[in-house]
């Protein structure tokens, strides 16, 4: 003391992070999130309020590398908000806190304080999916420049952010493009590149009979194949693409993913096969087995895929 010499001066002679508040973390983790225009709005949208409201509960002066597990733990389940609020509170604060390991801000420990707090028991949901009937419905009334974006998230289990991935500031993934449907090899399939990939890992989907009906007078050879506005973009009062396939099927709302979902449930009612499923869709066999398996009938699964073009009498053209 006699010296000047503090505590925090002796933290950084053993090579601890410098001291950092709460509120300067979350500040610059902020804005490196910000400058990231690979993350989407929505995502950074989450973050900014899970954070600020993590500093308003424990304090924006306290240090990052004081805070312990008891005290995330606590704010995780504060308000009597339901277990899956909970784990995206909890999943918000780690990517917070494995950020601040990053960037030296706290010790380089290998598990942080956010990831050794208690994962929330969540309620697991039955996944929307669509029935046959409903899938008829919107085959015969989809507009046909958006028909390919129906036929191959319902059919091959593409997600829609990688047939119609939204951009920040004019970069984003890359659409999935018509080079990418192989419908002239001895086995027609999908490549999902890696640039296009949510996973940023590229796979092969087999083109099941019922799409390759689909494509086959829908392939332009070159070329994006979805519309640049997203399916579920409103413009003022004009109705988005799925409000008006949601009418066509007959259901008050559109079934968030339900493309993607009907396909898993399908597909792993008609092979029984939760690796092969896995691969197609990009991922684990305990995801496919927590969310598809036995969720539907075979006999629905024959139904879905007998939705071929012969069997659909369309309003609009076929050929987009």
């Amino acid at each position: 003391r006699r010296r000047g010499i503090s505590l925090s001066d002796l933290d950084r002679i053993k090579g601890l992070p410098d001291p950092v508040t709460l509120k300067e973390a979350i500040d610059e983790f902020l804005r490196a999130k910000k400058a990231d225009v690979l993350d989407s709005e929505r995502h950074s949208r989450t973050l900014t309020g899970h954070c600020r409201q993590f500093e308003k509960a424990i304090g924006k002066n306290k240090l990052i590398a004081q805070i312990i597990p008891k005290q995330i733990n606590k704010w995780i389940r504060s308000g009597s908000v339901a277990g899956r609020t909970q784990d995206n509170r909890r999943a918000s604060i780690i990517t917070l806190f494995n950020w601040c390991r990053k960037n030296e801000m706290i010790p380089n420990e290998r598990l942080t304080a956010a990831e050794r707090t208690d994962a929330p028991k969540i309620k697991k949901k039955r996944v929307a999916i669509w029935t046959p009937t409903e899938l008829r419905k919107m085959l015969e009334n989809c507009r046909a420049d958006y028909l390919p974006w129906l036929v191959i998230s319902c059919f091959a289990g593409v997600r829609t952010n990688e047939l119609c991935p939204v951009t920040r500031k004019g970069v984003g993934k890359d659409p999935l493009r018509w080079e990418d449907i192989k419908l002239d090899w001895e086995t027609p399939h999908i490549e999902v590149r890696p640039e296009t990939s949510k996973t940023d890992e590229r796979r092969l989907i087999p083109i099941c009979p019922t799409l390759l009906a689909w494509l086959k007078p829908l392939h332009k050879k070159e070329g994006r194949i979805t519309p640049t506005k997203a399916p579920s973009k409103r413009n003022h009062n004009i109705p988005s693409i799925t409000d008006e396939l949601a009418q066509a099927a007959g259901v008050k709302k559109w079934k968030t993913n339900a493309n993607r979902h009907s396909f898993g449930s399908y597909r792993t009612a008609q092979i029984k096969n939760l690796g092969e499923v896995a691969l197609e869709m990009g991922n684990s066999p305990q995801t496919i087995k927590n969310h598809y398996y036995e969720a539907v009938q075979t006999c629905e699964a024959e139904e879905f895929f007998a939705l071929t073009p012969k069997r659909i009498a369309r309003s609009l053209r076929v050929v987009a």
